[in-house]
């Protein structure tokens, strides 16, 4: 780290545009190879029946889609845009964003000298931020373009992603959203509370926070399972044909096995390491959080309208942030994510008269927003997080107003047929 901080801000910033342009070779990759229809216009898929033989060049960032355009006749025209400017926008993404959050210490408040960033105590836990939120930006981005093409976002990104979160945040615990106390000190809200009201993730031998932990964990796990529920014969066979096609189905082992080495990792943390069990259980804890929030809207949605209301992509994708992020950031990019998603879903619908829009981009789009404006929203959200139970009776009235916005719009449908 020493020998990074030494080199110059120009020299480090054209370094992290180069790690952009391969992060966005790495997304253009998992979009072709990860998405449920892989795609044959990547030069990593296998070839295309109607395909010429492609070369190494193809596979360099910018110059390999820029030569794949003699493809166009076989693959579609215009195929190589999106991931050119993928790669491209990656890039100027990582390098801007490097440059605000370490350069400018764009993450701390106005109040805090800016001399301070040459700080290793500062400089070092800025870095970590950085990498972290460098990480998500990537999931994010092979997320949304999934998304976008599909209306779905697979576990093959999502899962990686969270247990990428719950490593770095593990391993390296400085890396969530700043604070800065009344004396000027870098801090970092370590807990599942807000940090002012702080009840500390206690290791052993407190088993209090150990079971919480495990539980954040088990219910993530449960949710990957498949879990098929058809009630049209009751609820008790609903159960029964549940439970049945869980233990057939051929994920069911490998989710029992993340579920015990994860429960093996988190009690190894609670024992020997005080430390990076305070970054775990705040992973975790926003991991629970933000999954949670998303399956009860996706359940209230469903059980108002009748329909599925929401993929269960999007809980997998909002618990990944979580682990990223923390659990009060989480909540805020629960509640600007519909905002953001009804002004593009009113444009698409005057537009195309389709209602149907993905939803995990707008809150990819959240999280970048409470990134970069985090300075000034958490001066405004800390009193309110410090609130006692603010939040969650803001979120079972908001809960409670979903069903019942969805349920009038049902019964409006169903006047209108």
């Amino acid at each position: 780290m020493d020998a990074w901080l030494a080199l110059d801000a120009e020299m480090r910033t054209a370094w992290v545009a180069l790690a952009g342009l391969l992060l966005g070779v790495i997304v253009n990759w998992s979009v072709s190879s990860l998405a449920y229809e892989p795609r044959l216009t990547s030069p990593w898929s296998r070839r295309h029946p109607r395909d010429g033989r492609s070369v190494w060049l193809d596979r360099l960032p910018v110059l390999g889609w820029i030569l794949l355009r003699r493809k166009a006749p076989s693959l579609g025209r215009g195929f190589w845009i999106r991931p050119l400017f993928v790669e491209l926008g990656l890039a100027a993404a990582l390098a801007a964003l490097y440059a605000w959050e370490v350069l400018d210490g764009g993450l701390l408040p106005t109040g805090v000298p800016r001399q301070m960033l040459h700080n290793p105590m500062i400089a070092y836990p800025l870095h970590f931020t950085f990498v972290a939120h460098a990480l998500l930006l990537g999931f994010m981005a092979a997320s949304s373009l999934i998304d976008f093409d599909e209306l779905n976002i697979p576990d093959a990104i999502t899962v990686p992603g969270t247990l990428v979160g719950l490593v770095f945040t593990t391993v390296f615990p400085w890396a969530f959203l700043p604070t800065v106390d009344m004396r000027g000190q870098l801090g970092i809200v370590f807990s599942i509370y807000p940090h002012d009201h702080a009840i500390p993730l206690q290791n052993s031998p407190n088993y209090y926070s150990l079971a919480v932990l495990c539980g954040c964990f088990w219910l993530w796990c449960g949710g990957l399972l498949h879990r098929p529920w058809r009630t049209r014969h009751g609820y008790r066979r609903a159960l029964q044909l549940m439970f049945a096609r869980m233990l057939r189905d051929r994920t069911t082992p490998r989710i029992a096995l993340l579920a015990v080495v994860g429960t093996a990792c988190i009690t190894a943390g609670w024992l020997y390491a005080p430390v990076p069990w305070i970054g775990l259980g705040t992973s975790l804890i926003g991991l629970a959080v933000g999954g949670a929030m998303v399956w009860a809207t996706r359940v209230i949605g469903t059980w108002a309208l009748g329909m599925e209301a929401m993929g269960f992509g999007d809980v997998t994708l909002l618990a990944m942030i979580g682990s990223f992020v923390g659990w009060q950031a989480a909540v805020l990019v629960f509640f600007a994510a519909p905002g953001i998603a009804l002004v593009f879903g009113s444009l698409q619908w005057v537009i195309t008269r389709n209602n149907a829009f993905c939803y995990g981009p707008f809150l990819c789009i959240a999280t970048a927003a409470i990134v970069v404006g985090w300075s000034p929203i958490w001066e405004w959200a800390e009193p309110r997080f410090s609130a006692g139970w603010l939040i969650p009776g803001v979120l079972v009235v908001g809960f409670v107003m979903l069903w019942a916005v969805l349920a009038g719009l049902r019964w409006l449908r169903t006047r209108g047929e």
